[in-house]
This record gives C-alpha cells, sequence and structure tokens, in this order.
C-alpha cells in the first residue's frame, strides 16, 4: 500500500472529553492493523495524545455541522475514514475497510437503523477519498445559514447531496451493531443490556444514551472501551 491511511475524528464543545479521542486512537492501535496517520478536527485540542493531529474548524458552526467541514480543504488529501468517537472497536476493522476499497464507491457509511428523518445514512462511519467530496462543503457555504434549520442534521444533508454510497454494515453482517437498537432489547422503558457480544461483532455504534463511559459496569464496555 502506498500512502498512509487518515483517520479523522470530531470533537466539538463539551459534550465528549478528550478522553473520547484518545480511547479511539488506543483501539484503533489494536484492531486497525496498517499504518495511519489520526487527526482531531476540534477548536479544543487540550489533552489530546501528543499522536493526533489537531485541525481546527474553518470557522465556527453549531454541533454534528462540524462533520461537514472533513469535506473542506483543512483536511488532508488521500484516502480518509472517519469515525464518531462515542463508538466502541471490540475486532479487526480490516474487513470493512476492504469492503470499502472493493466497493468503489464515492463514499462508503452505515444505513441508518431507523431512517431517522429520512436519511439512509448514519454518518458515524465515513470512507471516502478527499477532496473528491468537496462539492459537498461547497453546497454547504452556500446554504448557510438556512442549512441548520434541517432537522436531519449532517446526515441527512450528505444524503441530500448524494446517492453513490456503499452501505458497509451491509456488506460486512454482523460487525456492526447499533447500541440501542441491535444489542439491547427494550423492557418496560429500559434497557436490557447483554453481557457479552458476538466475535463477529468489529465496532458497537452509540446513539443518543447511554454513552460508553456511562456503562462502566458492563464486562464488554470495560474489556473494549481502552
Amino acid at each position: 500500500m502506498g500512502a498512509r491511511l487518515n483517520v479523522a475524528t470530531v470533537k466539538y464543545g463539551t459534550a465528549y472529553s478528550s478522553d473520547y479521542v484518545n480511547r479511539m486512537l488506543s483501539m484503533l492501535k489494536r484492531h486497525l492493523h496498517e499504518p495511519f496517520d489520526m487527526f482531531c478536527l476540534t477548536e479544543d485540542g487540550a489533552g489530546l495524545d501528543p499522536d493526533i493531529r489537531v485541525i481546527a474548524p474553518p470557522f465556527d458552526v453549531p454541533g454534528w455541522w462540524n462533520k461537514i467541514f472533513l469535506f473542506s480543504p483543512v483536511v488532508p488529501e488521500g484516502e480518509t475514514l472517519y469515525l464518531d468517537i462515542d463508538q466502541i472497536l471490540s475486532g479487526d476493522i480490516g474487513p470493512l475497510l476492504e469492503a470499502c476499497r472493493k466497493s468503489r464507491a464515492r463514499l462508503c457509511a452505515y444505513r441508518d437503523p431507523i431512517r431517522w428523518m429520512g436519511s439512509q445514512i448514519n454518518s458515524s462511519w465515513l470512507y471516502y477519498r478527499a477532496p473528491e467530496l468537496a462539492f459537498i462543503y461547497e453546497a454547504f457555504q452556500r446554504d448557510i445559514p438556512d442549512v441548520f434549520k434541517l432537522e436531519g442534521g449532517d446526515q441527512l444533508y450528505i444524503w441530500q447531496q448524494m446517492k453513490d454510497i456503499y452501505f458497509v454494515d451491509e456488506g460486512v453482517p454482523a460487525a456492526v451493531k447499533s447500541f440501542r437498537f441491535e444489542l439491547c432489547e427494550v423492557e418496560a422503558q429500559s434497557l436490557r443490556i447483554p453481557l457479552e457480544i458476538e466475535r463477529d461483532v468489529r465496532v458497537i455504534n452509540f446513539h443518543g444514551r447511554p454513552k460508553p463511559h456511562e456503562l462502566a459496569q458492563v464486562p464488554w464496555v470495560r474489556q473494549h472501551w481502552r
């Protein structure tokens, strides 16, 4: 393989501490078996591991809209994998990456388990080659400030901009699980959390609450989220 893979993360505001980004780096070192460089798009790089390159957003936007900067010129050119920092990696993610590469789609993502706000994609995993999708950022700049009224956020906006998307969680069945909608069972408005996960599961994606730091009592969370 030629150039190294760029792994991107985004941290905005106080919703997540730097510990989330650092733990993602630690999990990647265990479960991504190829050379990579990691960066974090954030307005506050305090506490981040020295191996994580800090990239400042071009300008201030609310919350999840910072993800659109992944398609802006501030992001290094080349093969890029974006990961939400509240995911847990529990196994080798190489097969997921390989499926993305073989698909030749311009963008690879998860399919949203509940098709939230009409979006087919969940943007917790985005694989693409920068700057091939710069048109998304350019459209975003034109659509400010009205775009901030879009309730479906970055996911719905990306879906509106393009449909050439490969759903990697369907290409590698059982590898990606939604914590809330696939791993847990709902009992009397509370979640029944499994004490273990299947060996085929490689990524656990968290929607809403709880988040990993609130699940320290769960054995598999303690094992993998470190």
